[in-house]
């Protein structure tokens, strides 16, 4: 079974927010769909939960002939929470879709229990912090009988406790849910913990789209390496985009010098941050340096890409 989007086009004050010809997505595991900021992430969930109707294109199941409207169950970024308690918030979601009476409550257990959250059922949502808020948000996504699960950007106001604490919830809570789930992020770190396959938007077109880690280790193009957090570094006739860690003190098959402006203590290990060819760029430091210092770095296997043509 595979959600098709077929020639969606959105426009808003003549401006195109989001152009995507043809794109199939198995519905199985965790898809992340990844991009900056405007890149048109929300927008397309909002197509896709029927919350937003193109200009053009329509989102559909493919399980039967003609193709139908999906049923999804989405988390916002804010919860939308109703008077009443967190479990009569449950209940209503659950009636909604039609869920049988005698159903619910162990639904809401089930799915209460996956966030960590059963203890906040009789609570008042308003009395909620920030975290717990998001986690029952989640809980009350995952509790409603959908053909895929939609959360835009789950971290989006977390600080830094209660994002790592969805961030080690989550895989465990997707794989018993047992439900497609896409997810928003800008951040690729997430979608990497996350999902095992990725949607790249870029200016609201679709830039990348493929199975997670093998995107973001050897991107297609130089913006989805840039999003990737790869630095992109110019070499001759070429660009040499290299991941976040694969810069490092020493002698290798691409070699570079960096001037060094900063060193930092990691704890681990120090790293220098400074220029290599104008372009600024961090490496793991093997020996001593000092800022003003001009260092041999190399790029370490397995963690560069190169681009023909020059930046």
């Amino acid at each position: 079974m595979n959600l098709r989007l077929q020639s969606i086009r959105v426009t808003r004050s003549r401006r195109v927010v989001l152009d995507i010809p043809d794109l199939t997505l198995p519905l199985k595991g965790v898809t992340a769909v990844v991009g900056p900021n405007g890149a048109g992430k929300s927008t397309l969930f909002r197509v896709i939960a029927g919350l937003e109707r193109p200009a053009a294109g329509s989102a559909g199941i493919d399980d039967v002939a003609p193709y139908r409207r999906p049923e999804v169950a989405m988390a916002f970024q804010r919860a939308p929470f109703l008077q009443g308690s967190v479990r009569a918030n449950f209940e209503l979601a659950l009636a909604l879709r039609r869920v049988p009476r005698a159903d619910r409550q162990a639904r809401i257990a089930r799915a209460a229990g996956l966030l960590g959250v059963g203890h906040l059922l009789d609570r008042d949502p308003r009395s909620l912090s920030g975290g717990e808020s998001q986690r029952v948000n989640v809980a009350r996504a995952l509790a409603v009988p959908a053909d895929v699960v939609l959360l835009d950007e789950p971290f989006a106001g977390l600080d830094g406790p209660s994002a790592r604490e969805l961030l080690g919830l989550l895989p465990g809570a997707f794989a018993e849910a047992g439900v497609p789930v896409m997810l928003v992020t800008h951040l690729p770190g997430e979608a990497l913990r996350l999902a095992n396959r990725a949607v790249v938007l870029l200016a609201g077109r679709l830039a990348a789209a493929g199975p997670l880690p093998d995107l973001f280790r050897a991107p297609p193009t130089r913006e989805v390496a840039t999003l990737a957090g790869f630095t992109l570094i110019p070499n001759g006739n070429e660009v040499v985009a290299v991941s976040e860690t694969g810069l490092v003190q020493g002698q290798g098959g691409v070699s570079f010098v960096m001037r060094v402006e900063t060193v930092h203590d990691l704890g681990f290990h120090l790293e220098a941050h400074g220029t290599v060819n104008g372009v600024p760029a961090a490496a793991r430091l093997t020996a001593a340096a000092a800022p003003g210092d001009e260092i041999a770095v190399f790029a370490r296997e397995g963690r560069f890409v190169r681009f023909a043509g020059q930046a």
